[in-house]
Protein backbone atom coordinates (compact mmCIF):
# COMPACT_ATOMS: atom_id res chain seq x y z
CA UNK A 1 0.00 0.00 0.00
CA UNK A 2 1.27 3.31 -0.93
CA UNK A 3 2.32 5.87 1.84
CA UNK A 4 -0.29 8.42 2.66
CA UNK A 5 -3.77 8.99 2.96
CA UNK A 6 -6.13 6.77 0.96
CA UNK A 7 -8.00 7.43 -2.28
CA UNK A 8 -11.40 9.02 -2.11
CA UNK A 9 -13.89 6.80 -3.21
CA UNK A 10 -14.73 7.47 -7.20
CA UNK A 11 -18.90 7.95 -6.54
CA UNK A 12 -17.60 10.75 -3.87
CA UNK A 13 -16.02 12.34 -6.34
CA UNK A 14 -18.41 12.19 -8.85
CA UNK A 15 -20.69 13.67 -5.86
CA UNK A 16 -18.62 16.57 -5.48
CA UNK A 17 -17.81 17.14 -9.19
CA UNK A 18 -14.62 16.77 -8.98
CA UNK A 19 -12.41 16.47 -12.79
CA UNK A 20 -10.70 13.43 -11.01
CA UNK A 21 -13.58 11.28 -11.08
CA UNK A 22 -13.99 11.03 -14.43
CA UNK A 23 -10.26 9.97 -14.90
CA UNK A 24 -10.50 7.07 -12.96
CA UNK A 25 -11.59 4.00 -15.24
CA UNK A 26 -12.37 0.46 -13.76
CA UNK A 27 -13.14 1.05 -10.02
CA UNK A 28 -14.15 -2.42 -8.79
CA UNK A 29 -17.95 -3.02 -7.83
CA UNK A 30 -18.78 -5.80 -6.29
CA UNK A 31 -22.27 -7.20 -6.37
CA UNK A 32 -24.32 -6.31 -3.35
CA UNK A 33 -25.40 -9.56 -1.71
CA UNK A 34 -25.54 -10.93 1.56
CA UNK A 35 -22.40 -13.10 2.41
CA UNK A 36 -22.67 -16.13 4.19
CA UNK A 37 -21.54 -16.85 7.85
CA UNK A 38 -18.31 -18.80 8.21
CA UNK A 39 -18.93 -21.88 10.19
CA UNK A 40 -15.59 -21.40 11.65
CA UNK A 41 -17.03 -18.79 13.78
CA UNK A 42 -18.07 -18.84 17.50
CA UNK A 43 -21.76 -18.90 18.11
CA UNK A 44 -21.15 -15.49 19.95
CA UNK A 45 -19.36 -14.37 16.89
CA UNK A 46 -22.12 -15.44 14.50
CA UNK A 47 -24.52 -13.82 16.32
CA UNK A 48 -22.57 -10.50 16.11
CA UNK A 49 -22.37 -11.30 12.14
CA UNK A 50 -25.69 -11.46 11.24
CA UNK A 51 -26.19 -8.51 13.47
CA UNK A 52 -23.52 -6.44 11.71
CA UNK A 53 -24.80 -7.86 8.23
CA UNK A 54 -28.29 -6.65 9.23
CA UNK A 55 -26.87 -3.30 9.90
CA UNK A 56 -24.95 -2.89 6.56
CA UNK A 57 -27.83 -4.11 4.37
CA UNK A 58 -30.42 -1.48 5.87
CA UNK A 59 -27.80 1.08 5.01
CA UNK A 60 -26.62 -0.59 1.81
CA UNK A 61 -23.29 -0.67 2.34
CA UNK A 62 -22.83 -5.00 2.18
CA UNK A 63 -21.24 -6.53 -0.73
CA UNK A 64 -20.51 -10.07 -0.99
CA UNK A 65 -16.90 -9.58 -0.58
CA UNK A 66 -17.34 -8.04 2.21
CA UNK A 67 -17.80 -11.48 4.14
CA UNK A 68 -14.09 -12.11 5.38
CA UNK A 69 -14.57 -8.41 6.86
CA UNK A 70 -17.35 -8.64 8.63
CA UNK A 71 -15.86 -12.12 10.58
CA UNK A 72 -12.72 -11.03 11.15
CA UNK A 73 -14.66 -8.08 12.72
CA UNK A 74 -17.19 -10.04 14.70
CA UNK A 75 -14.42 -12.76 16.25
CA UNK A 76 -12.75 -9.58 17.23
CA UNK A 77 -14.96 -8.11 18.92
CA UNK A 78 -16.02 -11.32 20.63
CA UNK A 79 -12.90 -11.53 21.60
CA UNK A 80 -12.81 -7.96 23.32
CA UNK A 81 -15.69 -8.85 25.00
CA UNK A 82 -13.68 -11.76 26.27
CA UNK A 83 -10.85 -9.40 27.73
CA UNK A 84 -13.58 -7.11 29.25
CA UNK A 85 -15.12 -10.20 31.09
CA UNK A 86 -11.77 -11.29 32.25
CA UNK A 87 -10.63 -7.56 33.25
CA UNK A 88 -13.91 -6.88 35.48
CA UNK A 89 -13.95 -10.51 37.19
CA UNK A 90 -10.08 -10.32 38.47
CA UNK A 91 -8.87 -7.07 37.94
CA UNK A 92 -6.32 -4.84 35.62
CA UNK A 93 -2.87 -6.56 37.66
CA UNK A 94 -1.78 -9.27 39.77
CA UNK A 95 0.49 -8.80 42.39
CA UNK A 96 4.03 -10.40 42.59
CA UNK A 97 6.21 -11.65 45.32
CA UNK A 98 9.87 -12.39 45.90
CA UNK A 99 11.12 -16.01 46.46
CA UNK A 100 10.63 -14.66 50.57
CA UNK A 101 7.25 -14.30 49.75
CA UNK A 102 7.76 -10.41 49.85
CA UNK A 103 4.86 -8.54 48.09
CA UNK A 104 7.55 -6.86 45.40
CA UNK A 105 4.60 -5.00 42.99
CA UNK A 106 1.90 -5.32 40.85
CA UNK A 107 1.95 -6.32 37.11
CA UNK A 108 -0.61 -6.03 34.47
CA UNK A 109 -2.39 -9.28 33.33
CA UNK A 110 -1.78 -10.05 29.27
CA UNK A 111 -5.16 -9.85 29.09
CA UNK A 112 -5.54 -5.60 29.38
CA UNK A 113 -2.70 -5.27 27.16
CA UNK A 114 -4.69 -7.69 24.72
CA UNK A 115 -7.75 -5.84 24.59
CA UNK A 116 -5.56 -2.33 24.18
CA UNK A 117 -4.79 -4.33 20.73
CA UNK A 118 -8.24 -5.58 20.25
CA UNK A 119 -10.27 -2.38 21.02
CA UNK A 120 -7.72 -0.87 18.20
CA UNK A 121 -8.03 -2.98 15.43
CA UNK A 122 -12.34 -3.49 16.65
CA UNK A 123 -12.35 0.32 15.90
CA UNK A 124 -10.79 0.05 12.42
CA UNK A 125 -12.40 -2.56 11.27
CA UNK A 126 -16.02 -0.56 12.36
CA UNK A 127 -14.65 2.46 10.23
CA UNK A 128 -13.95 0.50 7.11
CA UNK A 129 -16.96 -0.93 7.06
CA UNK A 130 -18.98 2.20 8.28
CA UNK A 131 -20.40 1.23 11.68
CA UNK A 132 -19.00 4.39 13.13
CA UNK A 133 -20.08 8.43 11.87
CA UNK A 134 -17.22 9.22 10.69
CA UNK A 135 -16.74 5.76 8.87
CA UNK A 136 -20.09 6.67 7.26
CA UNK A 137 -19.34 9.97 5.95
CA UNK A 138 -16.67 9.32 3.63
CA UNK A 139 -19.22 6.46 2.21
CA UNK A 140 -21.85 7.04 -0.60
CA UNK A 141 -24.86 5.22 -0.34
CA UNK A 142 -27.26 5.16 -3.45
CA UNK A 143 -30.17 7.18 -2.31
CA UNK A 144 -32.80 5.29 -4.03
CA UNK A 145 -32.27 1.93 -2.20
CA UNK A 146 -32.20 3.43 0.98
CA UNK A 147 -35.92 3.10 2.57
CA UNK A 148 -37.72 6.37 3.09
CA UNK A 149 -38.82 7.65 6.96
CA UNK A 150 -42.24 8.75 7.11
CA UNK A 151 -42.81 12.06 8.48
CA UNK A 152 -45.32 13.19 10.66
CA UNK A 153 -47.78 15.52 9.04
CA UNK A 154 -47.18 19.42 10.72
CA UNK A 155 -49.25 21.58 11.97
CA UNK A 156 -50.62 23.64 9.22
CA UNK A 157 -50.92 20.54 6.89
CA UNK A 158 -53.82 19.46 8.72
CA UNK A 159 -57.24 20.59 8.52
CA UNK A 160 -59.00 22.62 11.05
CA UNK A 161 -62.59 21.40 11.50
Amino acid sequence: MKPGPRPTPTAILALSNSWRAKQRKGEPQPPKARPTCPSALSPAARRKFREVVRHLESMDLLAKTDGDAVALYSDLWVWLQDCRQFIRTHGESFPTYDDDGNLTGYRPYPEVSLALKLAAQVARLESELGLTPSGRAVLHVNPENIPAVPSRPRMRDREIG
